[in-house]
């Protein structure tokens, strides 16, 4: 489920008790942007915003997650009587190779990465010079062939869900085919 953009809060549990409200991704709500500032959730009850394993995506409380195993470190609280998400999902992006800037001789690089998404995840990359794209293979350990033309490539790796919201890494990459 999704709770996106809502003038109040995305969910508001009033008087309940025993509920589970987990695997949901909730952004927008009650004036809430990538920063947290104000609870994107209500509960005056005795409810629980996870299971013993994950709870929530909430898209403004993303990291850290020091220890990259999808959850982020701290919990997510909730306006009302104190409930929490003690297991926030975590949610990220990086290219670990090549190096940013890096030349290469070969017309197809191939890029590598790590990302954190424990919702149904989406990764692809692009090449804004070339104007190809594709599907990277994996998710938590990923990688891609990408193919290049002589100079500069500017290569965009995606991890989206919902087809909605998406984190972004940028990378690039010069080919230099002819050797010194």
């Amino acid at each position: 489920n999704g709770f996106f953009d809502n003038i109040n809060t995305g969910v508001y549990l009033l008087s309940c008790d025993g509920n589970y409200v987990y695997g949901n991704i909730l952004s927008g709500n009650y004036g809430s942007n990538s920063v947290y500032g104000t609870p994107q959730a209500s509960d005056s009850g005795v409810n629980w915003w996870n299971t013993t394993t994950y709870g929530n995506l909430w898209l403004d409380w993303t990291g850290p997650d020091t220890n990259s195993d999808g959850i982020v470190d701290s919990p997510y609280i909730l306006t009302g009587l104190g409930s929490q998400d003690y297991y926030p999902l975590s949610f990220a992006l990086e290219i670990t190779s090549p190096a940013n800037g890096s030349y290469v001789g070969s017309p197809i690089v191939g890029l590598q990465g790590t990302a954190i998404s424990q919702l149904d995840s989406k990764l692809t990359w692009r090449n804004f010079i070339t104007g190809g794209s594709g599907t990277c293979i994996g998710i938590s350990a990923w990688s891609a062939a990408v193919p290049l033309i002589e100079g500069e490539n500017e290569v965009e790796v995606t991890l989206s869900i919902l087809s909605m919201y998406e984190v972004n890494a940028t990378i690039t990459v010069v080919l230099d085919s002819i050797p010194p």
